[in-house]
């Protein structure tokens, strides 16, 4: 369909495939009982619907998922970093098994000593784009061990405990839904666990606590300076985020949107009297869970690889001592709209599905 305008020369063009998605939902069959040919299938896009921003954006259903526990042997998928660079089916396919599967590992990403330029060219082919933190030049993170570091993050002898990343979000936007660190130098040990698991398990064996992790805000404050003393890279401006949102995060029907958590950022809790017992109890058994070997997972890592993963699912920490001296590590994060629209230009890269249709109630 094209439309001319007379008060524009340029005019409109309507693909017949944008036309026939639409057609179910705004438009009026003008033969009725014809046979009408089925608009694209919805499939292959379903499972970017959780993303899409919108204000009834459904959480992930079970069916979209592939859960992990340690104790059931875990290989996350894995992909040579070269061949998904030159592919853009393969850039697409990381970004479904990262959704699907909550984490991915990218091989012989290759050597880069000097800077970050490896890591940015491969997050805005491959994810969309390197959020870009205001508290520094840089859009990366940078850790290198520092010896008597007042941080845990700096100090790789030590274990870090799982937790979200409670990333910089954009102005009206929604903290950050994807992490990744690439092992520039040296080797180390990171603990990976599926929070959506954790807290299904919670929902079938103890609904009460799954209540108060799903009804109650957990008070937690970041200053992003304060918390990186011990880095290297130059701090230009100051950034405290204040959060009070419940730990598990549901969508209307009770699939599981998000999971929030880090306890280093907690703080003084704004809860009913009457409800804090509950609600500690539930929170206890929560951080547990989240370090039993049961669930934990650890995964070896070292330089020329990355580590990218779904951080509104799974949990990241470091096991303590199993890091070389040399360990540096860059990273940061990408946007949910970043990750979005991306994928979308994937898809009508590859596949000729309309961007203005992806992610709407037209299928």
């Amino acid at each position: 369909l094209i439309v001319t305008w007379t008060n524009h020369e340029i005019p409109s063009t309507f693909g017949a495939k944008s036309l026939r998605a639409f057609a179910d939902v705004v438009a009026e069959p003008l033969v009725v009982g014809s046979e009408i040919p089925p608009p694209l299938a919805a499939s292959e896009t379903e499972w970017l619907d959780p993303f899409t921003g919108y204000p009834d954006a459904p959480g992930q259903s079970p069916s979209q998922i592939d859960y992990y526990k340690n104790e059931d042997g875990v290989v996350f998928p894995s992909y040579d970093h070269d061949a998904v660079v030159r592919d853009p089916k393969l850039k697409l396919d990381v970004m479904r098994d990262l959704a699907r599967a909550g984490a991915v590992i990218i091989d012989d990403v290759p050597e880069n000593e000097v800077d970050s330029s490896t890591l940015h060219a491969f997050v805005d082919d491959v994810l969309g784009g390197m959020q870009k933190d205001p508290c520094r030049d840089e859009r990366n993170w940078k850790i290198v061990k520092k010896a008597d570091a007042s941080s845990i993050s700096y100090d790789p002898e030590k274990r870090l405990n799982n937790h979200t990343d409670q990333s910089v979000p954009p102005w009206g936007g929604t903290p950050a839904l994807v992490l990744i660190m690439h092992y520039q130098k040296g080797s180390g040990c990171n603990t990976l666990v599926d929070g959506f698991k954790v807290a299904e398990d919670i929902r079938a064996t103890d609904p009460e606590a799954f209540e108060m992790l799903t009804a109650y805000g957990s008070n937690q404050t970041r200053d992003f300076v304060s918390s990186r003393k011990d880095t290297t890279q130059a701090l230009n401006a100051s950034l405290c985020v204040h959060k009070r949102e419940p730990i598990i995060q549901l969508d209307d029907a009770g699939n599981i949107v998000r999971i929030q958590y880090n306890e280093v950022f907690r703080t003084p809790l704004e809860l009913p009297f009457d409800v804090f017992p509950k609600w500690y109890a539930a929170y206890t058994k929560w951080v547990r869970m989240l370090h039993d070997t049961k669930y934990e997972v650890e995964v070896d890592m070292q330089a020329g690889k990355m580590l990218i993963f779904h951080n509104w699912r799974t949990l990241h920490g470091r096991a303590g001592g199993k890091a070389s001296k040399d360990r540096t590590l860059i990273g940061g994060t990408v946007t949910r709209e970043a990750f979005f629209s991306r994928a979308t230009e994937l898809l009508e890269e590859t596949a000729g599905y309309d961007m203005r249709v992806t992610g709407t109630k037209v299928k």
